[in-house]
C-alpha cells in the first residue's frame, strides 16, 4: 500500500530531501555549493543557502577551503558579499596554510 502525503507532511518530506541532495558531498569533499560558488552561479548559491546546514557552509574541502575561499580564489566578489550576508561568522575562517577569504582572494 502506499501513502499519499498531503500538505505540510508533503512540504516536510520535500524539505528533508532538498536539504540531503544539497548537503550531499562528493569524492572532492565538496558540495552543490562549492561547485556553484565556484563556477560563479550566484542564483545557484542563493537557492542552495537556505537548504544549506551550518556545516555546509563551513565544510573544508580536500584542499582545504571553504565555498568561502573558492569563491574568493575565483574573483566572484558578489557570491563573497551573499555568503557574508549569510553568515557574517564566515569572514573568520580559514583556509589552507591559514588562509584567510581576503588572502585567497589576493591569491
Amino acid at each position: 500500500m502506499v501513502r499519499t502525503l498531503s500538505g505540510a507532511e508533503f512540504d516536510a518530506e520535500v524539505a528533508e530531501i532538498r536539504s540531503a541532495v544539497v548537503n550531499e558531498v562528493n569524492e572532492l569533499g565538496e558540495t552543490a555549493l562549492f561547485t556553484a560558488a565556484e563556477k560563479g552561479h550566484i542564483d545557484v548559491v542563493k537557492a542552495l543557502l537556505p537548504y544549506t546546514t551550518k556545516e555546509g557552509i563551513t565544510l573544508k574541502n580536500r584542499s582545504g577551503f571553504d565555498p568561502l575561499h573558492i569563491a574568493a580564489r575565483q574573483g566572484h566578489q558578489a557570491i563573497v558579499q551573499i555568503l557574508l550576508d549569510h553568515d557574517p561568522e564566515l569572514s573568520k575562517t580559514v583556509g589552507q596554510s591559514n588562509a584567510t577569504p581576503l588572502i585567497s582572494a589576493a591569491t
